[in-house]
């Protein structure tokens, strides 16, 4: 498996239920994308595209009153650079966009 050289982790475990109600496992792609959900046609932009893709998204944050909203979205590769590529979308990242620790830190003893 190639390490990754930017040490991010960009595919993280979540349950996804689909609108059948089946459960789906294991490793899917993740992104945090922030919508512009204060205009009733980005809204609507974004929950036409979410369902047509079949992608899953539950929001997470909402910020100035429901202006932009943040989701935690999951799906097909394809399918998320589809709609992260819509003017709905004002930014994302991936899920956890964080740097893995190599070495611990230690534990530093005060007098």
């Amino acid at each position: 498996m190639e390490r990754n050289p930017s040490a991010r982790i960009v595919f993280a475990n979540r349950v996804v239920t689909t609108a059948s109600g089946v459960e789906i496992g294991g490793i899917k792609p993740r992104v945090i994308a922030y919508v512009k959900t204060g205009c009733r046609r980005h809204r609507h932009d974004w929950e036409h595209w979410v369902a047509k893709l079949g992608l899953d998204a539950l929001a997470v944050q909402v910020f100035g009153d429901e202006f932009l909203t943040a989701f935690d979205v999951a799906g097909a590769p394809q399918a998320l650079q589809t709609i992260l590529a819509r003017d709905c979308v004002s930014d994302w990242h991936f899920a956890l966009d964080s740097r893995v620790a190599f070495q611990g830190t230690g534990t530093v003893k005060k007098n």
